[in-house]
């Protein structure tokens, strides 16, 4: 495809666990962009990051902060989660 959006893998290059039956059916990207997510009933997993030359959150669907970011508690600009 022609989209700029890259996947981030883990350090092993491996698809995450919770992936990994998408990207054997669909190939890395798809599976991170499309899932199935496969998290076990185990609550949210957040998919969306800001990256570099792909734009941010001036869509206007941001809805975490890490936990990490200062006043995170009182902030929704670090990505969007599904």
């Amino acid at each position: 495809d022609n989209t700029p959006a890259e996947p981030i893998l883990p350090a092993d290059g491996a698809c995450p666990g919770a992936l990994a039956g998408a990207c054997a059916s669909k190939g890395v990207k798809a599976a991170y962009l499309d899932g199935p997510i496969d998290c076990g009933g185990q609550g949210w997993f957040c998919r969306i990051m800001p990256q570099p030359g792909w734009g941010d959150c001036s869509y206007g669907d941001c809805n975490f902060a890490n936990c990490a970011t200062p006043d995170a508690d009182e902030l929704d600009t670090d990505g969007h989660c599904h």
